[in-house]
């Protein structure tokens, strides 16, 4: 997200503000983060793996009936152009999601004892506490994690909208006061 400090906004023990615009590296990062955590992202990595044993088996099975070179040349051509529609449908997504967080405008979020608030252009958006399922720590981000109706949907707070680097350890505090870490975190 593009960082914009705003001087008036306060950072206390209990509440942490944070002012930025959405990026693509950072969408793309979210979608990673959701990949690696989440039911549907493990079920698809599990599918990924079956097929590629598959294949390897199809591989082994046309080479010892002394069929490789006939059957073997489309199977490779349908797991290459598979891999590659997968990997263009993620830039796709990822891309689509930007351009609907960048419409909106300027982000600020604040976090505190009630949950995390999403003000925009367009709208605000309260995520009370007891509505988050945990988050995930990267480099770059802390990535909220919603349950139920809502969990497909993510916020992800940036670690640059932050003042000082003081803050990034005062919100990694808050987000333990109030949920769980998920996953394994990369601090910076």
């Amino acid at each position: 997200m593009t960082v914009e400090q705003q001087p008036d906004i306060t950072n206390t023990e209990d509440t942490a503000r944070l002012v930025c615009r959405p990026t693509r590296e950072d969408i793309a990062e979210v979608m990673r983060v959701r990949r690696r955590v989440t039911p549907s992202g493990r079920r698809s990595r599990i599918i990924g793996a079956v097929g590629l044993v598959l294949w390897a088996v199809a591989l082994v099975l046309f080479a010892v009936n002394g069929q490789l070179l006939d059957s073997a040349v489309p199977l490779l051509i349908v797991v290459v152009a598979l891999c590659a529609l997968t990997l263009g449908l993620r830039r796709l997504a990822a891309r689509q999601v930007h351009k609907l967080r960048t419409s909106r405008g300027e982000h600020t979020i604040t976090v505190g004892s009630d949950g995390v608030r999403v003000a925009t252009d367009l709208n605000t958006m309260r995520v009370p506490w007891s509505q988050l399922s945990g988050y995930v720590e990267t480099e770059n981000l802390f990535v909220l994690l919603h349950t139920g109706m809502n969990d497909i949907n993510t916020t992800p707070l940036p670690k640059a909208a932050l003042a000082q680097p003081a803050d990034v350890d005062r919100l990694r505090d808050l987000l333990d006061r109030h949920t769980s870490r998920v996953g394994s975190a990369s601090r910076a």
